[in-house]
């Protein structure tokens, strides 16, 4: 991923009421695994699909050049038509030359192995990678969100809650889960080591026991999972300062 450049600052100027990212609770959404209890199914070939996706010109750059910016909408539950979209999404981005893309982002979580999927893509993808919360980025989309270089919240977007569970919505086995609780976490961590607190963040969002405390200001305690509203993502901490998410 490359780094946001000042096309950022131009875009929440286009939108309107951006919140500059940082961070997330729906009783119940967890990224989901798939259950053990579901039979092995060959993956259908990659359907045709019409891309939703929409081409925003913002005011000149630097360069005198139009900043292009493509909209994706990740909407509805995470599963195989999100990934096909944003895969043909980027694609079309590389051969049109934009540099810029914004997942407009409103879910409640879904499928883990697609969410990895998706995360993988937007690493890869060698321009600029925005989230904007319109409204949930629960769960999965939480994860997703993590895998862009910028966040932004509409006013009453929240982000969090980002427990895995099976395909049914059940708990898992304990061992399982602290397992795939491991990998997901250390994926993050190398998808956000540029960012101070977005690991920290994601952990406090998917294991209840850990408590998320950053100086003397415990944002998480034990017991509960992590969600963040626009307002308590953009605190700012450290020295030097840093937001919490962004």
């Amino acid at each position: 991923m490359s780094r946001a450049c000042n096309h950022l600052f131009l875009f929440a100027i286009a939108v309107g009421l951006l919140h500059p990212l940082s961070g997330f609770n729906q009783p119940g959404a967890g990224a989901s695994a798939p259950s053990p209890a579901e039979p092995a199914v060959e993956e259908p070939a990659e359907p045709v699909v019409e891309v939703p996706r929409e081409i925003i010109e913002l005011p000149a750059t630097a360069d005198g050049g139009p900043a292009l910016v493509y909209r994706i909408p990740v909407t509805d539950a995470i599963s195989k038509p999100n990934l096909f979209i944003l895969r043909r999404s980027i694609k079309q981005a590389i051969e049109d030359g934009v540099s810029v893309i914004v997942l407009d982002m409103d879910t409640p979580g879904g499928r883990l192995d697609v969410t990895l999927d998706m995360m993988e893509l937007l690493d890869r993808f060698e321009g600029d990678t925005i989230t904007y919360v319109n409204k949930d980025s629960i769960s999965a989309g939480a994860y997703i969100a993590m895998a862009t270089d910028s966040i932004y919240f509409a006013p009453d977007g929240v982000m969090g809650a980002a427990a895995v569970v099976s395909g049914g919505g059940q708990e898992i086995d304990e061992s399982m889960k602290a397992k795939i609780n491991s990998y997901l976490l250390a994926r993050m961590r190398s998808y956000t080591e540029e960012f101070p607190y977005r690991g920290e963040v994601i952990r406090g969002m998917a294991d209840m026991e850990y408590e998320l405390k950053i100086g003397e200001d415990i944002l998480k305690p034990e017991g509960e999972l992590l969600s963040v509203t626009a307002n308590e993502a953009t605190p700012m901490y450290g020295d030097p300062p840093k937001p919490l998410l962004a």
